[in-house]
């Protein structure tokens, strides 16, 4: 069975190719080596978080992201996918079942949602970040 780093990095990868460009390139996610922890100040994770394979909810956080793939983009708008609840970031983060967790460039969660979340209302939280703002004045 992989290791919890070793299926972090290969679903990175995977949202890499398979978001159209949501996720940091599959090279980026390589070169992180720390999972999330190597995203920081790089990109803004968004963080999909269920403890059932194959939920529903998970693809539906995806489609509400690739909706407005050129805003996430935009906003270097990691996706990071965990579908065992026994997971690492499950673990992290203390969730039990379905979430969708925001985290900030500098490593905090900034917003965690319970059910899927448009991407407008993402991209309002980040948005509204002095770091974002600061990224859009510069």
């Amino acid at each position: 069975m992989p290791s919890a780093r070793h299926s972090l990095l290969s679903t990175l990868a995977l949202l890499g190719l398979t978001l159209s460009g949501l996720a940091v390139p599959p090279s980026a996610a390589h070169a992180a080596g720390g999972g999330l922890d190597g995203l920081r100040w790089k990109a803004w994770p968004v963080v999909i978080l269920s403890d059932r394979h194959g939920d529903p909810r998970i693809a539906a956080q995806r489609a509400a992201l690739e909706a407005d793939a050129g805003g996430a983009r935009s906003r270097a708008i990691a996706v990071l996918t965990e579908d065992d609840g026994n997971g690492a970031l499950h673990r992290r983060f203390g969730v039990k079942g379905f979430a969708v967790v925001l985290i900030g460039k500098d490593g905090g969660v900034k917003s965690v949602w319970r059910q899927p979340v448009g991407a407008a209302r993402i991209f309002t939280v980040i948005d509204a970040m002095p770091m974002r703002r600061q990224e859009m004045n510069g």
